[in-house]
């Protein structure tokens, strides 16, 4: 799959949330992503960098 990963941000390390990701919506409480397989994650964090070349969204926990 060429589709993107969502990561979170921990220190200097980045965890992967998810895989082959088609949809990503930001709103005031956080982030909701959506797989190419239908999964679904709701994330309190915020995008902090997208990467096209390394195709990943870097999140970083809301406080």
């Amino acid at each position: 799959m060429c589709q993107t990963s969502v990561v979170i941000k921990s220190g200097s390390d980045e965890v992967e949330i998810l895989k082959d990701v088609i949809s990503v919506e930001p709103d005031d409480n956080g982030v909701s992503v959506k797989g190419f397989f239908g999964e679904h994650k709701r994330l309190s964090a915020r995008i902090i960098k997208i990467d096209m070349i390394a195709r990943k969204i870097i999140l970083e926990p809301l406080p």
